[in-house]
């Protein structure tokens, strides 16, 4: 339609500019068309050069549970988090296995976080940058498929290799997420995170959207804090036990206003949805203790 809009603008300005030429000795036809040019010309940058699109940002919050012994995470199934978050550790162990007693466990988890969202995306959009995604519950647990979908940029596993350089976590893969689909002409660039800085993972179509992931380290403490009604050891025990690192995950994605009406933006807004939908299911801690919580009530009604 604004397009449409802007067509009908380019065919006035001519049809002016041929009148106005036609007509260029009388002052009284240029005094009074130019005025209207120029206010179709407003018009026509307030509804489409001018128009505005809403971002679409979320915060989710991600605790990492581990052991105050030996450092590596604890595996409770019911949270039903994303797969990376237990498989990585366990692949940087047999590399190093020196890695978890470095003393800086805040630094290496947040550098676990971030491989683990971009493992997390590339099981999602390994074959399409907007697939189908479905949820069904099976049992305790939950089945997902992903299917469909446009093509686009694929990256290949050395591509995730070289944007996570400099990452404890570069070059592990979680199953088959060995690639990850983007838009097409969409860049990817990584900023990993360090003691002065949070980490960012940088999606950008220069013209359309521009989208990150960022990531900063928000608190530690001792226990299992709320998962800690589930296990039989009394508080105090569970604080000398383990202990929990906790982080946020930010997404933000703006979208060019000026191309609001192009026929792919709706698209790379659900795209940009669907990457919030994929984070927040993997990693988002209220999300994990809901699944818990829902997970043990039942159990404790059927006396297991």
């Amino acid at each position: 339609m604004k397009w449409a809009v802007l067509a009908i603008f380019v065919a006035f300005t001519a049809l002016a500019t041929w009148f106005v030429w036609q007509n260029r000795g009388s002052g009284k036809i240029i005094e009074g068309v130019i005025p209207a040019t120029f206010a179709v010309l407003i018009g026509v940058l307030l509804t489409t050069g001018l128009a505005k699109l809403e971002p679409i940002t979320a915060v989710i919050p991600a605790t990492f549970l581990t052991s105050s012994t030996t450092h590596l995470p604890i595996f409770l199934p019911d949270r039903q988090g994303a797969m990376a978050v237990n498989f990585l550790p366990s692949e940087l162990l047999q590399r190093d296995p020196a890695a978890f007693s470095s003393g800086n466990d805040a630094m290496l988890y947040h550098h676990l976080l971030q491989a683990a969202i971009i493992q997390e995306l590339a099981t999602y959009f390994q074959f399409s940058w907007l697939p189908t995604i479905t949820r069904v519950r099976v049992g305790g647990g939950v089945s997902t498929t992903f299917s469909g979908g446009p093509k686009g940029r694929k990256l290949e596993k050395s591509e995730l290799d070289g944007v996570l350089a400099g990452s404890k976590f570069a070059g592990f893969h979680v199953g088959g997420a060995s690639s990850l689909v983007l838009p097409l002409k969409t860049s990817m660039t990584v900023r990993l995170p360090t003691d002065q800085k949070g980490g960012e993972v940088h999606f950008e179509k220069s013209g359309f959207f521009d989208l990150k992931i960022e990531t900063d380290y928000s608190s530690g403490g001792v226990g299992l804090g709320g998962y800690g009604s589930f296990f039989r050891e009394s508080q105090g025990e569970l604080q000398k036990l383990f202990w929990s690192e906790n982080y946020t995950i930010k997404v933000t994605a703006t979208f060019a206003g000026y191309r609001s009406g192009h026929p792919d933006m709706p698209n790379y807004r659900a795209w940009a949805n669907a990457i919030v939908d994929v984070l927040k299911n993997g990693f988002d801690e209220g999300e994990a203790y809901a699944r818990t919580e829902h997970s043990m009530v039942l159990k404790r009604q059927f006396g297991k």
